[in-house]
């Protein structure tokens, strides 16, 4: 049953991705959420690239992601990233359903992916990065970020052992 939902999740998730990009949409975040509606453990099921480098932080994920992946692309790496700054869960989702086949298999052999500080339960929990790049953590709001302990809590819990910490050396 589980095969069955993660392939009806996989072709959904493609047909709408085709379907926005018709539209002219950015498509960064509807494929992912109709996968993760389907199958909610979607990004568990899905093959991860050889190394998969995560952007944390309260600010600069999406001009440091994006930086990175160019980077590394113009070294002759095919890389997966989520460039349009759709940095929850449905976002990552997204960009990993892009970059994959129909069975799961990721195409590309990197990942740079943003991932919201807030989001990284949902994330790191189906995706045990490599290398987590933590550009800062700050108080941008009372309402999402109360504490900035709090938030290094979220990313700690949630980050496996094995993962190397880069830590921008002003936080």
């Amino acid at each position: 049953m589980k095969k069955i939902r993660f392939w009806l999740a996989m072709f959904a998730g493609k047909m709408s991705l085709i379907l926005l990009k018709l539209l002219k949409r950015t498509a960064s975040y509807t494929p992912g959420l109709l996968a993760l509606k389907i199958y909610p453990d979607f990004l568990g099921a899905l093959q991860m690239p050889k190394t998969v480098i995560c952007v944390t932080g309260t600010n600069g994920k999406t001009t440091t992601s994006n930086l990175l992946a160019d980077v590394l692309r113009d070294c002759g790496y095919t890389v997966t990233n989520n460039s349009a700054g759709s940095n929850v869960q449905a976002g990552v989702a997204t960009a990993l359903l892009e970059n994959s086949y129909f069975s799961g298999k990721h195409k590309n052999e990197l990942a740079v992916l943003e991932v919201d500080e807030r989001s990284s339960i949902k994330v790191y929990s189906y995706i045990n990065p490599d290398f987590l790049i933590c550009n800062n953590i700050m108080r941008d709001s009372l309402k999402r970020n109360a504490h900035t302990d709090f938030i290094v809590h979220v990313i700690n819990k949630s980050l496996s052992k094995n993962a190397h910490v880069i830590i921008n050396a002003d936080d």
